[in-house]
């Protein structure tokens, strides 16, 4: 009945048979909201009750770079998974209806992420806002820089930063306390990233 989608969270109205039901959804975008809609179809059909929808979200913890918080030198960390235009497209929406969020982009075109990374064009970087400061990182950071000055970036908004240590340190000091800093891995950056946080 009512969905406001939050940068970390989303709350919900949902009518579940003859009940309404408040829902605060502990994941970032429109994407999750659909997900949880989902869910709530299927478990309604299983006949389960509301508090079965209610314990799986209150029992939910973020995985592998899925929506993944993280408090990074004291400052809120949302790391987020990119490998295709469509679920690239779904988080650079999160990110831009975000103002105070700062970001962090890390293209590899490794075996794991897929040698071809033209999928890049497809996806909506548009919808970052054009005075955002980005920092680029990773094998291809040139190739996304690029990207992100036809999306209309302009390329003194543009910091690349090919090592990734580098990268985050950079990203985390131009962070303040009440920001969220943003971080759009791909597959193999993403595993690196998870090295060095430990």
């Amino acid at each position: 009945e009512h969905v406001l989608v939050k940068p970390e969270a989303s709350e919900i109205r949902l009518r579940y048979g003859e009940q309404t039901t408040h829902v605060i959804l502990p994941l970032p975008g429109l994407f999750n909201v659909y997900n949880l809609l989902a869910a709530a179809a299927v478990a309604y059909d299983l006949v389960l009750p509301t508090s079965a929808i209610t314990a799986g979200l209150s029992n939910y913890q973020s995985v592998f770079g899925r929506a993944e918080k993280k408090v990074l030198q004291g400052k809120n960390a949302l790391i987020m998974l990119i490998k295709n235009p469509v679920g690239a497209s779904e988080v650079l929406k999160l990110v831009g209806g975000d103002p105070k969020g700062k970001l962090l982009i890390a293209l590899n075109d490794n075996y794991a992420d897929g040698r071809d990374v033209s999928w890049i064009w497809d996806a909506q970087f548009e919808a970052i806002p054009t005075d955002k400061h980005v920092i680029v990182s990773g094998v291809r950071a040139e190739d996304m820089a690029n990207r992100l000055k036809y999306a209309g970036i302009p390329e003194a908004h543009i910091q690349i930063e090919p090592d990734l240590k580098l990268a985050l340190e950079k990203a985390l000091d131009q962070t303040r306390l009440d920001e969220v800093l943003y971080i759009l891995p791909t597959y193999t950056a993403l595993l690196s990233l998870h090295k060095m946080l430990g």
